[in-house]
């Protein structure tokens, strides 16, 4: 037959194609982790606490949340924060070469995710979610994990407040890092 003008389709035609997934930006991952609240999505402004796990939030969030939760109203706080007991203050060092204008008319993304507001205050390392970042439950002092690794003295290296293991807290951890603090503060429960 044919000559009607028609077309015959080809096997690229009739066979679907591959989809490919979609790839998760885990360098913009990591830096949300630093940059924004757990609860509220907004930005990280001080005062800045942590809680027992490590996770970040502002202050004035958990305190609403806590207020919420007494008055019976919907709150979203996790589990494992009952009451201002369960959280830390943070000591941040502000960064120097942070500069806010300069994020704001930057196009490119990437780079917007690397500049940070806070450093470690011994190492200068900044905390942008590429290098680890421990506190301390005694003084709330937060520092580069790096020096961790270097240094063995129970003593806080920027204000010297002695610590034991059980006190230093890595922020924003890894699953399996989590995992070993839900089993301290079960442990802390248990001792009691």
């Amino acid at each position: 037959m044919g000559a009607d003008g028609g077309s015959i389709p080809g096997r690229q035609d009739l066979v679907p194609k591959r989809t490919v997934a979609e790839k998760k930006n885990i360098e913009a991952c990591m830096a949300s982790k630093w940059r924004y609240c757990r609860i509220s999505g907004n930005i990280l402004e001080l005062p800045i606490v942590s809680c027992q796990l490590g996770k970040i939030y502002n202050k004035t969030t958990i305190y609403e949340e806590l207020i919420k939760k007494r008055t019976n109203e919907l709150h979203h706080l996790p589990i494992h924060i009952k009451s201002t007991k369960n959280i830390k203050q943070l000591n941040l060092t502000k960064n120097e070469m942070f500069n806010k204008e300069k994020i704001k008319f930057n196009k490119n993304i990437y780079d917007r995710f690397k500049a940070c507001r806070f450093k470690c205050p011994i190492t200068n390392i900044e905390m942008n979610g590429i290098n680890g970042f421990f506190y301390l439950w005694t003084c709330g002092c937060v520092m580069s994990s790096k020096l961790l690794k270097e240094i063995s003295d129970n003593v806080c290296f920027n204000c010297s407040t002695e610590y034991c293991n059980e006190d230093v807290i890595t922020l924003n951890p890894c699953a399996v890092v989590e995992k070993k603090l839900l089993e301290n503060i079960h442990n802390k429960k248990l001792k009691k």
